[in-house]
């Protein structure tokens, strides 16, 4: 079970670096909680992102898309700098199933 101030102290961190590298716009933390267990969603929000996050350019939700494939970069560069694993699918596991849950998820949003 993870202490609450080491969780903070690292949704803490990691808003200070994705801020330092993307510069959002605005950023929120909210807390679920399912069947007892508590996830932290820091919500990253952007005027836009830029269209080099599309892969799939027929998606029928580019917006979604670009969110989604932004989300996982950030998630990447959290992992691989500050030894943090956030819930989701795993780039290590090329993002397929199992979703792992560590208490954290990282969340994009783009007003565009």
């Amino acid at each position: 079970m993870i202490d609450m101030s080491e969780i903070e102290d690292k949704i803490e961190s990691i808003i200070k670096f994705v801020t330092m590298l993307y510069n959002p716009k605005k950023v929120r933390v909210r807390t679920t909680s399912y069947e007892g267990v508590k996830e932290y969603y820091i919500i990253f929000t952007f005027d836009s992102i830029p269209d080099k996050y599309i892969s799939n350019p027929n998606h029928h939700d580019i917006i979604a898309h670009k969110e989604s494939l932004f989300s996982r970069e950030i998630r990447e560069y959290i992992e691989n700098y500050m030894g943090i694993k956030t819930s989701g699918l795993q780039y290590l596991n090329n993002y397929f199933s199992p979703t792992e849950l560590h208490g954290i998820s990282i969340d994009v949003i783009s007003e565009e």
